[in-house]
């Protein structure tokens, strides 16, 4: 008889393969967008600028990558009991729950009633306990370990 969980970790071995495919693909899209705009702007101020803007969005998508990938291949726990070393603020909580929602971090200010300031302190925090790079990171493990 199949094991249900071999399956799920197959179907999410898969999935996460899928979709580093499908982001690697789009920074290959971005690298060639680098080149022309490289080409057409050469000699020129713009390029700086430009070529940093797609430094900026190869970056993210990398870290974007990893942490869905990293995420759809970590085994969740049965008991999704968030790790001991993990002390949460109440108020992170509630960045984490706008977080998940999708809010920016000005909506998350005004919801809250808090500094864009205090928001990034807030996320840094949380980035850094929860060893991730990103606001998908943050989302994804949220809902693994059940916090909203």
């Amino acid at each position: 008889m199949d094991d249900p969980q071999n399956h799920i970790k197959s179907e999410k071995t898969i999935l996460a393969d899928q979709i580093e495919s499908l982001l690697m693909a789009q920074l290959h899209v971005i690298l060639s967008q680098a080149t022309i705009y490289q080409h057409t702007f050469a000699g020129h101020q713009q390029a700086l600028l430009a070529m940093t803007v797609l430094i900026n969005l190869i970056q993210q998508t990398i870290y974007t990558t990893q942490d869905i990938v990293d995420a759809l291949k970590i085994t969740p726990t049965p008991s999704a009991t968030l790790p001991a070393h993990i002390h949460l603020t109440p108020r992170e909580l509630d960045v984490i729950k706008d977080v998940v929602e999708g809010m920016s971090n000005k909506e998350i200010a005004h919801h809250l009633g808090m500094t864009i300031r205090t928001v990034k302190f807030h996320l840094d925090n949380i980035f850094s306990k929860f060893g991730v790079t990103s606001r998908t990171g943050v989302a994804m493990f949220a809902v693994q370990y059940r916090l909203v």
